[in-house]
């Protein structure tokens, strides 16, 4: 098997394991419904068993569509998600309750502040007359006591290797998350992406999966939950119709978290598509695969 995998690309007629690596991927991408539905504005969580290609939608979705997309955006959660978990172990050790929102808030605010913090350097928001005013916001929520925050969730989510010897104070972190989010200057950071969107620009924020999670866990279960109801909530009951966020969900998952925690499900099911294929479906996306490597690698 090990052998297999080292194959070059012109001896896979069906592609890469990884599609990450699949360099036909664009020629032989096969638009089933679901990839179609995927980019729908409404459509923001997208769950899908191992190999039901979130991975390949994913890149369609950042590197194949730039007439839909022109910012396109990445978070790591695998990074993000470890930190959450490490820091709601020590929590819940110490019989601290952690409400639901509280977490939610968490999630909302990384995908803010990652967004913003890598978008002020994008090509396309360079020149925008707003981007002067997010900077000062940032910088103004940094030096304020209570947006002491940024530091905080900075070292929270800093990972392996930090310099940051213990985590910081995981309760009155997401105290101070909540407040940060409803603070005028993190209001004001809303308002001049808004505006960047109006201008007729599209921003995509991808979410990518990992498969990696020890369920039943209340940490887990915990983080994973919030992150589920920040992504279904995010941007409110009108969200700009020109800010796209896509979260990748393991379908193994899912039934855990929407059952072990407190989930809003229909606001949850409102905003989420299944990654789900057809025996037809995946017998036309074989024989698209072999067809682009043939004309590829086969001469005529």
């Amino acid at each position: 098997m090990h052998e297999l995998q080292q194959l070059p690309n012109t001896l896979r007629p069906f592609g890469h394991v990884n599609a990450e690596e699949d360099d036909l991927l664009i020629e032989a991408f096969y638009h089933v419904p679901h990839a179609v539905n995927a980019t729908d504005q409404e459509t923001t969580i997208l769950v899908g068993r191992r190999g039901a290609g979130k991975t390949a939608l994913a890149l369609y979705l950042k590197r194949l569509r730039p007439d839909l997309y022109s910012v396109h955006l990445d978070i790591d959660k695998k990074k993000a998600l470890a930190q959450v978990i490490l820091a709601m172990d020590t929590a819940l050790k110490e019989s601290r309750s952690i409400s639901s929102d509280l977490m939610a808030d968490l999630w909302t605010f990384l995908i803010w502040t990652k967004t913003v913090t890598r978008l002020l350097d994008h090509p396309a928001f360079v020149g925008f007359d707003g981007r002067e005013d997010v900077k000062i916001c940032l910088e103004l929520l940094g030096v304020r006591e209570q947006a002491q925050i940024f530091t905080q969730v900075k070292a929270l989510f800093a990972g392996p290797g930090s310099a940051e010897r213990s985590p910081p104070d995981f309760a009155r972190t997401l105290i101070a998350v909540s407040d940060t989010l409803e603070s005028v200057e993190f209001r004001e950071i809303q308002r001049q992406i808004g505006r960047f969107l109006d201008a007729g620009n599209d921003i995509l924020v991808v979410i990518d999966t990992i498969e990696d999670y020890r369920v039943r866990e209340p940490s887990v279960d915990q983080a994973l939950a919030g992150l589920l109801a920040a992504v279904a909530a995010f941007g409110g009951s009108s969200p700009h119709s020109r800010f796209h966020l896509k979260c990748f969900f393991p379908a193994e998952v899912y039934p855990y978290v929407t059952t072990a925690r407190a989930v809003n499900l229909r606001k949850v099911d409102q905003r989420l598509r299944h990654l789900r294929w057809t025996p037809r479906q995946l017998l036309m996306m074989l024989c698209r695969r072999l067809a682009a490597w043939l004309e590829a690698n086969v001469p005529r």
